[in-house]
């Protein structure tokens, strides 16, 4: 809860800046008194009307438009939906207190080659077209189990708040490079034509917006490596959570089987920077858990 709590204030400030820096520029030439709490209040209505939108019946929209996931099919329809209706039927039977119903779910998928699921927003459950082409139907049962689990037990909120509470700082890092991209094409084009005075000057006037960004964008990555190492750990946390949820609704040979060929497809460093340092953990590590219990 205070990894999610110092993510939602380091963003309400970057709103706050990107409030002030385009106040400041409109209102340059007039001599405008305000006070500063008016942009932090700014900052925080920004932040929780973007949280609250992200946790709304509408935010199946908003993680279409800022994720690229898509609807389905009707193909992927009729392959998926029997798979969850079954896998939500036996969580019913076996899982104490499980009320999720197919109905409140809402599915979209993600055009990637990587095999994956992911829970978001208000129950959205997204799944890989690399995992419906590339996996067995036991694979693809268990891994809607383990998206089910986090679901089950919120960690979709704490995914949620942690994705697109940084919005703030995704625009501005979008900003940053694409003018960053700008400005070395415009470096090269008054390279051409260096003779006059002026070209040189506007070379470095074109420099502003990135000392302007710069502060930001370094400040968000320092800050980001801070707690990074405690939402790792947490995700890793969650993780377990959901491959135990998995097991519970005997569907762990399956997991075991789809961790074993990413096992033998991907590496992972083992060490210990490596395993903080990393969102996931690494397959075999998972299978040992599993098979422990």
């Amino acid at each position: 809860m205070l990894i999610v709590i110092i993510n939602c204030l380091f963003n309400i400030l970057i709103f706050s800046i990107i409030y002030f820096i385009s106040y400041s520029i409109i209102h340059f030439n007039h001599s405008v008194n305000i006070q500063f709490w008016t942009f932090i209040i700014f900052g925080f209505l920004t932040e929780l009307i973007i949280i609250l939108f992200a946790f709304s019946k509408l935010s199946y929209f908003f993680i279409r438009i800022f994720s690229g996931a898509r609807s389905l099919t009707n193909r992927e329809k009729i392959q998926l939906e029997p798979l969850i209706k079954e896998v939500i039927e036996i969580a019913a039977i076996k899982i104490n207190n499980f009320d999720l119903k197919f109905s409140d779910l809402h599915l979209m998928i993600y055009d990637k080659k990587e095999p994956f699921t992911q829970s978001l927003g208000d129950n959205t459950l997204i799944i890989s077209d690399g995992l419906i082409k590339n996996h067995t139907e036991l694979e693809i049962k268990s891994l809607i189990a383990n998206e089910v689990g986090h679901i089950f037990y919120k960690d979709n909120i704490f995914f949620t708040i942690i994705t697109f509470g940084s919005l703030g700082f995704h625009i501005i890092n979008w900003l940053y490079w694409h003018y960053f991209k700008l400005w070395r094409f415009m470096l090269n084009a008054f390279t051409k034509f260096n003779q006059l005075g002026a070209m040189q000057l506007i070379r470095y006037l074109s420099l502003f917006p990135i000392l302007i960004f710069s502060p930001i964008i370094a400040f968000y990555y320092i800050g980001n490596w801070l707690f990074i190492i405690g939402i790792n750990l947490l995700k890793h946390k969650f993780e377990y959570r959901a491959d135990k949820f998995t097991q519970k609704l005997d569907l762990a040979d399956g997991l075991i089987q789809f961790l074993e060929t990413i096992a033998s497809a991907t590496e992972f460093d083992n060490s210990i920077l490596g395993i903080i340092s990393s969102n996931n953990i690494a397959p075999m590590k998972r299978i040992d858990k599993l098979e422990q219990t």
